[in-house]
């Protein structure tokens, strides 16, 4: 997580790196959120990928972000079937923007979370002895 963020902490979807994202707690301190992050990550990719489609039907260029691209509205009196084509495309936009906004919102509580697991795991290592002497009774 880089940049400013958001008053409560939670980052732009634009700040965070997905692939940077340990979604197997291989580190040891799980966060409990490592299940939700996956699978909100395949909806967000099955969303862009159906509204993909949608724009490629509509021949709206998907350059850029998904949830922003604008959609004409004398697109949608091309033919029959654009009017829904298009309504559906919107709706995807929709849908994209929340399920990134809900990844965002549970990023923000895994990373919290992995900071004091990682503060928690480091008072621990350092408790019961002094700058490397041992403790004798």
């Amino acid at each position: 997580m880089t940049g400013d963020s958001t008053p409560n902490n939670v980052p732009r979807w634009e700040e965070i790196d997905l692939d940077a994202i340990d979604y197997e707690a291989r580190d040891g301190l799980s966060s409990g959120h490592e299940r939700t992050l996956r699978a909100l990550r395949s909806k967000i990719g099955s969303t862009e990928a159906l509204l993909r489609r949608y724009l490629r039907e509509l021949g709206v260029s998907s350059g850029g972000d998904l949830a922003k691209v604008s959609i004409p509205t004398h697109l949608q009196y091309r033919d029959p079937f654009a009017f829904d084509r298009a309504r559906r495309a919107r709706s995807s936009q929709m849908t994209l923007e929340s399920q990134r906004n809900r990844f965002s919102r549970v990023y923000a509580d895994h990373c919290a979370e992995k900071a004091r697991l990682r503060e928690k795991a480091e008072a621990k290592g350092d408790g019961g002895t002094n700058d490397g002497e041992a403790v004798s009774e």
